[in-house]
């Protein structure tokens, strides 16, 4: 029989799902303001050449704050039995200190997960469904868009709450095809306890997203 869990495991789309834009090395609040997009990208999530479900991201500023709002919503359906859902929502606000909060929920077929991060002076303070932990208030959830997420040794884990260590390393200009065009794209490789690669076009805004799934094969977000 083939068990449920193993499926959601599978499409679990950790925010990357939550993937969508810039990656200059190094930024400011205030010039973050200015270089993240403005208002919606929208992802289509392929499997095996098939599309199993969107992925959008929008960005809204007020005054000095920034909120970077993501969904996610997946429909995989295995074997053409099982009809797996998956939906994923999460909230960033970014003021010139940096992350102020973070939230975000998360249902596999069924079963529900939640974090809320908030900033308090030199820490972070998260409370997820796995309990209560503290880590540097500069810790960037791994939701791939922030300028500064190509420099980082660790990340949030926007599904679970966690610290997760890893390595990201520059694979260089590539051309990828994106909506039936050639798109000029840098690549970045993370490894460690996510593996991600991500590609950012010349304008800084993520085109593509790739991970691998435990069944062999892979995930892609491509951009609208």
């Amino acid at each position: 029989m083939i068990k449920m869990r193993h499926f959601i495991a599978v499409v679990r789309l950790a925010a990357i799902l939550t993937a969508a834009s810039t990656g200059l090395a190094s930024a400011t609040t205030s010039s973050l303001l200015a270089m993240a997009p403005a208002g919606t990208l929208t992802y289509d999530v392929m499997r095996q050449g098939e599309r199993i479900g969107v992925h959008t991201m929008s960005f809204d500023r007020m005054g000095d704050e920034l909120t970077v709002r993501t969904e996610t919503n997946v429909d995989f359906t295995a074997y053409v039995v099982f009809n797996i859902t998956w939906t994923h929502q999460s909230v960033e606000v970014w003021s010139d200190n940096g992350l102020k909060e973070f939230t975000s929920f998360t249902n596999e077929d069924g079963r529900e997960r939640q974090v809320h991060a908030q900033r308090n002076g030199d820490h972070l303070i998260v409370n997820s469904t796995g309990g209560k932990r503290e880590f540097p208030a500069d810790l960037l959830p791994g939701t791939l868009w922030h300028p500064e997420t190509v420099t980082q040794r660790q990340v949030l884990d926007p599904i679970k709450g966690r610290l997760r260590r890893v390595n990201i390393a520059d694979q260089g200009l590539e051309q990828i095809e994106v909506e039936g065009r050639k798109v000029n794209a840098h690549h970045y490789a993370m490894r460690g306890e996510l593996t991600r690669d991500f590609w950012y076009d010349q304008d800084g805004t993520i085109v593509k997203v790739e991970f691998p799934i435990t069944d062999g094969s892979e995930v892609t977000l491509l951009l609208r």
